[in-house]
């Protein structure tokens, strides 16, 4: 008799433990693609903050497409089986049972409803069948999409004009100050600049990306501009000299081997080369979408071209100041050779005459943008 009343107890427990799992809220499965430069898609982020506190039973997966090669494919087989056509297969875009929700405005107007009257615990699959959904606006699904050549150019010559880059203009203008413009060195200076960005771009160097760096290098560089700049003035008039007599002979001897290795070849890439590094943070966001894709490994061999073409156009500026100034000295040399009729003192004179004006506007562009620098 106490047995079968043990044994009742058991089903009766058994009966009231498989009544609560058969009454049990199924979790609904949703698929969420989106991707971190999405402007769309960082606006849905509360809101699915939002969605997982009324529902806490919601199975949400996230799936970044733009720095995640297999996500991206992914996407494609999901676009593909849902039947959404090429011109709507944009993001962010959800699936949730045989439904989708294509645009940041109708995944907020729609799938917490859908959500609510999902019946099914499975996961969207790939099985082709009949589906439906609302497609709204987005951006593109493929992040090369988004890297068309006139927003890589307009980012790159908006980059060329940046605080950071300025700066490197403005030390390569200081090298060619008091020296005979060669172009070859020069150029040099611009294949370093271009050498570490060019690192820095297939992903190394990344613990210098620093904006407090690149914001202490662009300020310090436009006060030295603002001292040359005036130095130079004083000098053009002819009373630099006597303060330059009253520093230290040893100071001056080692301010001497200094400025002669950084005006040789090797000083010209290295003074390049080393000074850019403090200037990483001076990117912008569209150079900053193609490292990352080239560091990520998704599809690296488009991207590498837009990284190289990018840095071509952005070292621009620095290859223009070159060639001005480089011109500009010839024509004062053809100035000086059609004194033919002056004597070889004279002509000397001139061309003295001459290398210190253009010096001496050289110095006046260094503390003109010196004082951009400074106050920007």
């Amino acid at each position: 008799m106490f047995t079968k009343r043990i044994f009742s107890l058991l089903l009766l427990l058994l009966s009231v433990f498989s009544f609560s799992v058969a009454a049990a809220p199924q979790t609904d499965c949703v698929y969420y693609f989106y991707s971190q430069e999405c402007l769309g898609c960082a606006s849905l982020e509360v809101y699915f903050s939002s969605l997982l506190k009324e529902h806490p039973s919601l199975n949400l997966q996230k799936f970044e497409v733009y720095h995640n090669y297999q996500n991206f494919q992914l996407l494609q087989e999901y676009f593909k089986s849902y039947n959404i056509q090429e011109q709507s297969q944009v993001i962010p875009v959800v699936f949730i049972g045989d439904s989708y929700f294509v645009g940041a405005e109708a995944i907020v107007s729609f799938v917490e409803k859908r959500v609510e009257d999902s019946r099914g615990s499975s996961c969207p699959a790939l099985n082709g069948k009949k589906t439906a959904g609302i497609i709204g606006r987005g951006e593109p699904s493929n992040v090369l999409s988004t890297l068309t050549f006139s927003r890589v150019t307009s980012a790159a010559i908006q980059n060329m004009f940046h605080p950071g880059m300025l700066a490197l203009a403005l030390v390569l203008l200081a090298l060619l100050s008091g020296t005979t413009i060669e172009v070859r060195k020069g150029l040099l200076y611009v294949a370093g600049v271009y050498t570490s960005y060019l690192f820095f771009g297939l992903g190394f160097l990344s613990w210098l990306y620093k904006p407090g760096l690149n914001f202490l290098f662009y300020k310090t560089i436009g006060v030295i501009a603002v001292i040359a700049g005036l130095a130079g003035a004083n000098s053009f008039f002819g009373t630099w000299d006597a303060v330059i007599n009253t520093i230290p002979a040893d100071i001056q001897r080692y301010w001497k081997k200094a400025m002669a290795f950084l005006h040789t070849a090797p000083g010209f890439y290295l003074t390049g080369l080393l000074l850019s590094l403090c200037t990483f943070a001076s990117v912008s966001s569209s150079f900053f979408l193609m490292r990352g894709i080239f560091a990520d490994r998704f599809m690296p061999a488009l991207v590498l071209p837009l990284i190289l073409y990018y840095l071509v156009v952005m070292v621009l500026l620095l290859v223009a100041l070159l060639l001005l100034f480089n011109a500009a000295e010839e024509k004062l040399e053809i100035a000086v050779a059609s004194r033919e009729n002056s004597s070889d003192m004279k002509r000397a004179a001139w061309k003295k005459h001459y290398t210190r004006l253009l010096d001496f506007v050289l110095r006046m562009v260094l503390l003109a943008v010196g004082l951009i620098l400074i106050f920007v």
